[in-house]
């Protein structure tokens, strides 16, 4: 019987969780014993949760999960594994015991915004739309679509942040190492519609850049995907 989703995160938490380093996920999706593998996906993080909601963000179905852990993960390829293993985790399932009320209000507590995406010719798009915001939501939202990206092999994103609400610098800049780690080797586009946001979002876009990020803010679609199809 494969885990869920909830047992599966908390038992790579305990096997894992005290190894210090770069994580690694990589999945292969069971469909048939005649067709074992449909496609790879995988993904990359420093901590557990983080990598744990991009990697999910990138699969459905019935996956045996190999589990990677590196330390000494660097630009320089220094990598030594530490071990492996392997899981079958039924992705979105839950006990019977747990209602559809439960459930539904689990999902609204975890992920206070909406969340779509549209492959398009040439890039990915992502819409992403909020009345809030705060870090850990970022955090998740992010990760989220540098999933996607990871599964679709997709070096260029748009995103449509449709947020009116922002943070203070302070805290965009202590953002900026997260997005820089998730989008390693992503071209990002962000429209922003909210013309107040622009300082704080053209500045955490300028501090990324500065440490070897590839973002750009824009006020529409249009300016936005002339930028990320010339790349």
């Amino acid at each position: 019987m494969a885990l869920t989703e909830i047992e599966a995160l908390a038992l790579i938490e305990e096997r894992f969780g005290n190894h210090p380093g770069r994580y690694k996920l990589r999945a292969y999706l069971k469909l048939t014993e005649l067709n074992p593998i449909e496609f790879e996906a995988q993904t990359e993080a420093t901590d557990l949760r983080t990598l744990w909601i991009s990697f999910r963000s990138s699969v459905e179905g019935r996956y045996t999960l190999a589990i990677e852990v590196y330390v000494n993960g660097s630009d320089e390829g220094k990598i030594v594994l530490i071990e492996t293993d392997t899981l079958d985790i039924a992705f979105g399932s839950r006990r019977p015991a747990d209602s559809a009320e439960s459930s539904a209000h689990q999902e609204k507590h975890t992920k206070p915004y909406e969340l779509r995406f549209d492959k398009r010719d040439g890039y990915l798009f992502a819409h992403v739309k909020s009345d809030t915001v705060d870090a850990q939501m970022v955090k998740q939202y992010t990760s989220e679509i540098a999933g996607k990206c990871n599964m679709l092999g997709a070096q260029r994103v748009m995103v449509l942040r449709e947020i009116p609400a922002m943070m203070t610098d302070e805290q965009i800049e202590g953002l900026v190492d997260t997005v820089l780690e998730v989008f390693r080797g992503v071209s990002v586009a962000y429209v922003n519609p909210h013309q107040s946001n622009s300082p704080g979002l053209r500045l955490g876009a300028l501090t990324a850049n500065r440490r070897g990020g590839d973002l750009q803010i824009f006020d529409s679609p249009d300016e936005a995907e002339a930028w990320i199809m010339g790349k």
